[in-house]
């Protein structure tokens, strides 16, 4: 060979590898680009993965909340969706009375640290908006304002608050009127219970909402915290026909497994001792009062909108809500279902006609 067919084949030589070198970075980078977006999707799915399933936990013959059923087990599907609230016409007068106690054990606020002002803002108030979001709620499933007590931490709620106007004004009106002490005691919740006078043929719910943990939940107006074993003594006796109790704390998913009552369905606002979340716009136990007076929840058309339904359709409304998902907390609600009750409990029958 030449020199000349020498540099020839050199050149051309060096030309493919430069090509080959070229196509290769090329694919290496449309590989990583794939690579990359697959993660990133992957990761984002992830960030929201603990919310899928809902476990409900059935109490059994040992008194032990050691059961579970799985979102799909206990949650039929359908692909008719109403919105909206169920007309009041519709409602029908359920045989039992309908007690409640709201208690708001704790309102201190807390902040976010990357942007305190800001964070301020969001929160101020939002556990004490968890008052009249329920309060309505119940009353528009059939709660007399008389077989409702309200107790607060707050000496001075704020009942000037921007939110919930009308509602915070017939709160104030039928319940802060001094017919009764509103302070959020240990006291004051057993006094409460005794007053409302709950019968075996009745339904009662009581919805606690505040701090706390997987031991109590706060009572910043008392000297005492509430821990599990005062909350069952105190229930232990009170046997309606139709008892929930809401617990929505950080922690709460344990200390609700603490309770084992026969009587009483018992949801809690995070699974085992996660930390919650609430602020001005979203809370576990406001959307899930709201969500029983909600069409779309009723998820087997029955006209009954069960308890686990409520629950599945919280879920689904935290899983939207813009601050969860920022922030990443915890909501993946529990629920413990005496062995005298069911997760298919319903608090009000509408009775309305669907054709389905």
């Amino acid at each position: 060979m030449d020199s000349d067919s020498e540099k020839q084949f050199f050149k051309k030589f060096i030309g493919k590898i430069f090509v080959t070198n070229i196509i290769c970075t090329i694919g290496v980078i449309i590989y990583l680009s794939i690579v990359f977006l697959l993660c990133f999707k992957y990761a984002s799915f992830q960030e929201i993965s603990y919310f899928e399933d809902l476990e409900i936990n059935i109490d059994k013959a040992n008194s032990n909340y050691d059961a579970a059923m799985t979102l799909d087990e206990c949650v039929c599907n359908s692909s008719l969706v109403i919105d909206g609230e169920y007309p009041q016409k519709a409602q029908v007068e359920d045989a039992e009375e309908k007690y409640a106690l709201i208690v708001i054990s704790d309102t201190s606020e807390f902040t976010l640290k990357e942007n305190k002002e800001k964070s301020k803002q969001k929160y101020i108030n939002g556990i004490w908006l968890d008052a009249p979001y329920v309060y309505t709620s119940l009353k528009e499933i059939g709660f007399k304002p008389e077989n409702i007590k309200v107790l607060t931490s707050e000496s001075n709620p704020d009942f000037n608050e921007s939110q919930m106007v009308s509602a915070l004004h017939e709160l104030k009106e039928e319940q802060f009127n001094g017919s009764y002490n509103n302070t959020a005691t240990i006291a004051n919740i057993i006094n409460a219970i005794d007053e409302l006078d709950i019968g075996r043929e009745d339904t009662f719910v009581f919805v606690v909402t505040g701090h706390g943990d997987k031991n109590y939940i706060s009572l910043e107006a008392d000297s005492d915290d509430i821990y599990a074993e005062q909350l069952h003594d105190i229930f232990k006796n009170t046997k309606p026909n139709k008892g929930l109790i809401f617990i929505d704390s950080c922690g709460s998913g344990e200390l609700a497994s603490k309770l084992s009552l026969d009587d009483y369905v018992v949801i809690s606002s995070v699974v085992n001792d996660s930390i919650g979340f609430a602020d001005r716009y979203f809370s576990n136990v406001r959307t899930f009062f709201q969500n029983l007076n909600t069409m779309s929840t009723d998820e087997n058309h029955d006209g009954k909108i069960s308890l686990k339904e409520a629950v599945y359709k919280t879920r689904k409304d935290a899983l939207a809500y813009h601050g969860v998902k920022k922030y990443q907390t915890s909501v993946k609600m529990q629920m413990f279902v005496g062995k005298k009750t069911s997760a298919d409990m319903w608090l009000a029958n509408w009775n309305y006609p669907l054709d389905k």
